[in-house]
């Protein structure tokens, strides 16, 4: 046999290979994925490369769209609702269908639990902008648990010894890589002993080879614990990932801001803007395409300037090359919020401004905090949050879910309806109660036949009706309204029955304020006092050093002094101590910005008084809101 026959016979094993592959079906009618069995497991969390998952589809979906003439893409979210895509680079066209696959990434199968993907396909036009998207309906997989080393908490000298020993192995496998290559060579050439030589021989080679290559890029990745430069699908210490957190805003920024007649900055979540040309408004800008749709939002911030204008935003749509303004009121607003509806729009874009046509050369404008979350939330921005609750609505009776169900009936007979919720009624409704005018109708279910009628006319009538397993139990519209015999103007009657008369509320809030005033002063006076109560502070065993209020809300439990008591310092959260034994008492304080009583902007200090390792020593760590962030762990140590 000679060499060229050898490696014929391998291509061949090749090919065999690739016709046994199992895919994951795409149907071009139904945009339904069918997930063989073969990948209902995706692989076990953290792994890295190691999977591949195939696809199939026809080559012309939709209307008449050739789907090989697209870029395609895999858009998935890991179990920890992480989101991201992977491009797809080895597309094949076999007569009327199309092939691709999907290297699981670590991010992919981060976490265990559910993985959910679609596959998209886009083509993007001369104008760089997008002319044609096809997508597919959602498909899902599951991810097995394992088990993350962390090796921030490694000591430098076992770290060290990990690295010379992880380098020791690259390199022994880069060896094996030339011993069976040249082992392959030999093999081909003494073709007469067998081409399943060649073979397994080259195997060994690509394995050897694979194995050097990960051990190689592990290294290259500093094993996770190079916290210099952040990068896709890596592992970071827990330092690391304090301060990643710290930018709190939920897309990646960095590098995306275009700057209009200003200069400027982004860095460590802060945008610093600088006007150059005052002929017409200043500011920095960037877009965001993957906001939902028709969903409102909500963006704050917190921001300072040195001219007299400047230090807000403004929010604007974009459909092809057309700009809508949203929101154009907030462009001067510090430390501010607004709302607005994300529309039919292709994008969202978002206007930092520094200066406008009266403003100065040289003003300035600084934001930083800033946060986007799905919702209309009337509130200031919060520290660190991630989640607000997404919907504000009516509480459907029947199922008890936040669904909104607010509608207007005109027409037909109330006792037709067959679903829980509020209705305007409008006079003309039969089934009503007479005389009543227009009014609202509620409706509560409790299965098929048992439900109950709210009705309040326009008078101020109101009537209730009840049915219980069918019309037979039909109680009638009965009116609840109150008559002027029901109403009493004194606080001795005892009658059933009988209302109380509003003027008597005058002389209940006054009685009322009185006692709140004087519980208010008592349980104020005894939760400052419980604060510094040695009890209290022995028993507040504290973890996570940093998890306070930093807007000077002084009364509640996680403020109060605590003890700091472990050993194993490395189980803790925020401390200036990383392993090792730890023991400290420690106080909370907070300085209001230029002493205004009740601000909530300024300085919280935390001071930890160490009792071991280090007898004595102080240690301070402060917040600064004019900074938005801690400043690092500062010490004095006892003579």
């Amino acid at each position: 046999m000679t060499v060229e026959e050898a490696f014929a016979m391998m291509e061949d094993a090749e090919k065999t290979k690739e016709d046994n592959t199992v895919f994951c079906e795409i149907d071009a009618e139904t945009r339904k994925v069918t997930v063989p069995e073969t990948y209902k497991i995706l692989g076990v969390e953290s792994d890295e490369d190691s999977e591949r998952v195939y696809f199939r589809a026809p080559r012309i979906v939709g209307d008449k769209i050739d789907l090989a003439t697209l870029g395609l893409r895999i858009n998935y979210q890991n179990a920890n609702s992480q989101k991201d895509s992977y491009p797809v680079d080895d597309l094949t066209v076999e007569n009327e269908f199309i092939t691709f696959s999907w290297l699981l990434s670590r991010k992919a199968v981060a976490y265990k639990g559910t993985v959910k993907f679609i596959v998209c396909a886009v083509r993007i036009g001369d104008n760089e902008e997008i002319s044609n998207e096809w997508n597919t309906t959602l498909a899902s997989a599951e991810v097995l648990e394992g088990l993350e080393v962390d090796l921030s908490g490694i000591p430098d000298e076992e770290g060290k010894d990990l690295l010379e020993a992880l380098i020791a192995q690259s390199q022994v496998k880069l060896m094996e890589v030339g011993e069976a290559t040249e082992e392959a060579k030999r093999s081909a050439e003494r073709a007469d002993t067998a081409a399943d030589s060649a073979g397994h021989a080259a195997d060994a080679a690509n394995n050897a080879a694979e194995e050097a290559r990960r051990a190689v890029e592990e290294l290259k990745g500093g094993i996770g614990i190079d916290d210099n430069v952040v990068l896709e699908n890596k592992t970071y210490s827990s330092k690391k990932i304090e301060e990643m957190a710290a930018v709190n805003w939920i897309p990646k920024l960095d590098g995306k801001f275009k700057f209009t007649k200003c200069t400027g900055s982004y860095q460590d979540g802060i945008l610093t803007i600088e006007s150059v040309d005052i002929s017409t408004a200043q500011y920095a800008y960037f877009e965001l395409k993957n906001l939902k749709q028709n969903t409102k939002y909500t963006v704050s911030w917190k921001s300072t300037r040195t001219g007299n204008i400047g230090g807000g935003i403004g929010v604007l749509g974009r459909k092809g090359s057309n700009y809508t303004t949203l929101v154009n009121t907030d462009t001067n607003t510090l430390n501010g919020f607004c709302y607005f509806d994300s529309g039919a729009y292709d994008a969202i874009s978002f206007n930092f401004y520094c200066g406008n046509q009266n403003s100065q050369i040289g003003d300035s404008a600084t934001f930083w905090d800033i946060m986007l979350v799905e919702g209309e939330h009337p509130s200031g921005y919060i520290e660190n949050v991630r989640d607000i609750v997404k919907k504000m609505a009516w509480i459907d009776a029947e199922t008890l879910d936040v669904a909104s169900r607010f509608d207007t009936i005109s027409s037909g007979d109330v006792l037709d309806i067959k679903k829980s919720g509020i209705y305007f009624a409008g006079s003309n409704l039969t089934g009503k109660p007479e005389n009543t005018g227009n009014g609202m109708l509620i409706v509560a279910y409790s299965g098929e036949s048992n439900r109950v009628y709210v009705y309040i006319g326009t008078n101020h009538s109101l009537y209730v009706r009840r049915f219980a397993g069918g019309s037979n139990t039909d109680s009638g519209w009965i009116n609840k309204a109150l008559t002027a015999d029901d109403i009493v103007n004194n606080f001795t009657t005892t009658v059933n029955g009988k209302a109380l008369d509003a003027r008597a509320g005058k002389t209940l809030d006054e009685k009322i304020e009185g006692v709140k005033a004087d519980v208010t002063e008592l349980s104020g006076n005894l939760v400052y006092t419980q604060q510094f109560i040695p009890e209290i502070a022995k028993n507040n065993i504290i973890t996570d050093l940093l998890a306070i209020n930093t807007n000077g809300v002084m009364n509640v439990s996680y403020m109060y002094p605590g003890s700091v008591a472990t050993e194993d310092a490395s189980s803790l959260q925020g401390s200036p101590i990383k392993s090792g034994a730890f023991y400290a008492y420690r106080e909370v304080f907070f300085i209001p910005n230029q002493g205004i009583i009740g601000n909530t902007y300024g300085k919280t200090i935390i001071r930890l008084t160490e009792s071991y390792p280090t007898v004595g020593r102080i240690w301070i760590c402060v917040y600064n809101t004019d900074l938005g962030k801690w400043s690092d762990w500062k010490s004095t140590t006892p003579v």
